[in-house]
């Protein structure tokens, strides 16, 4: 076997440890529509911030859970509608909701993300 001559680095599009443990974070409270809506904790997955990114993906840190219904493939959930569609059906925006997200987990925030 060749030895490497190059050290292993980290590619661009993986998380390092602190940003898996914050998102795990995040999918810990639930979903956050559902808690602004009054339903309660409901398991939620990790959904990036589509607003202000352009064609590139959201910081790990700009991150909110939604529950699968209210993520995507549902009909009304934040992939499968537009932003202003989305933000007139539930009275918040998605960037509200990363926000409140941001807000609850801002121990796990290092400066500057």
């Amino acid at each position: 076997m060749l030895a490497r001559s190059t050290p292993l680095r980290r590619k661009g599009n993986q998380s390092t440890a602190a940003e898996r443990r914050y998102l795990g974070h995040v999918a810990a409270l639930g979903c956050q529509l559902c808690l602004f809506l009054g339903y309660g904790a409901t398991p939620a997955i990790v959904h990036h911030q589509r607003t202000g990114q352009g064609w590139g993906r959201a910081s790990h840190y700009r991150t909110a859970g939604l529950c699968p219904p209210h993520h995507q493939h549902s009909g009304y959930g934040v992939h499968d509608m537009g932003r202003q569609e989305f933000e007139d059906m539930y009275g918040i925006s998605e960037v509200a909701l990363v926000d409140a997200t941001r807000k609850a987990l801002a121990q796990y925030i290092p400066e500057g993300k």
